[in-house]
């Protein structure tokens, strides 16, 4: 199916942006946009979760995340940093980057997990949100796991949008932890962010949509 015939088929959509807040296992991707034109986008997990609604609907969407799903239960008994981590490699080999405007024909879709997995493409935040909810699927919970939301700049220095996938592993290893796991391969823990262009704005998951509260 074509990506752009599917979505004439539907009447209405929601647009958007993402982000969480303490402890985490983090995986992202840089997108530019143009902050001029994200105000008018709400910044909550109904911009994701009624698109997987409206794609669900779809039989061939719904069989292939249906599979996805599936392919995860090996993951089920892991620790969750292995379970971040296998998660973080999982979709990243099997999501290619691209821009909103090229697969949605919109300027800043949040794009479902249904979506992505059918599509094979899309952009950080849909990567992002894949990742969070393939570990949700798995048992992994709000407090534990959301979406963190970006300002930078591109290779141009104009503003710019970047979306992460942050999981809590600070019970797992005793302390406060935050690891950064990019779509490159890159590992950092989150008090190099600092060290970077990245500033982390807003936390948002199922649950809750919040400035970001500051590093530990």
């Amino acid at each position: 199916m074509e990506i752009k015939t599917f979505y004439n088929q539907l009447s209405s959509r929601q647009i958007g942006l993402i982000g969480f807040s303490t402890g985490l296992v983090i995986s992202s991707a840089i997108i530019s946009k143009e902050w001029m034109n994200l105000g008018k986008y709400t910044e909550t997990s109904e911009r994701w979760v009624s698109a997987q609604d409206r794609a669900l609907k779809n039989p061939e969407i719904e069989h292939a995340y249906n599979t996805w799903l599936a392919s995860l239960e090996n993951l089920r008994g892991l620790p969750l940093s292995q379970k971040a981590a296998e998660i973080n490699t999982r979709v990243n080999t099997h999501m290619t980057y691209a821009y909103d405007q090229n697969v949605y024909n919109d300027v800043d879709y949040w794009a479902s997990p249904a979506e992505s997995v059918f599509f094979k493409k899309g952009d950080c935040e849909d990567y992002a949100i894949l990742k969070y909810e393939s570990l949700r699927y798995l048992g992994v919970t709000d407090d534990e796991c959301g979406l963190l939301l970006m300002k930078t700049t591109d290779h141009h220095d104009r503003p710019s949008g970047h979306a992460m996938l942050m999981v809590d592993v600070s019970s797992e290893k005793g302390y406060i932890c935050y690891q950064l796991f990019d779509l490159d391969g890159t590992i950092i823990t989150l008090d190099k962010l600092d060290d970077t262009k990245y500033l982390p704005t807003r936390v948002v998951n199922r649950s809750t949509s919040h400035p970001f509260a500051g590093n530990p």
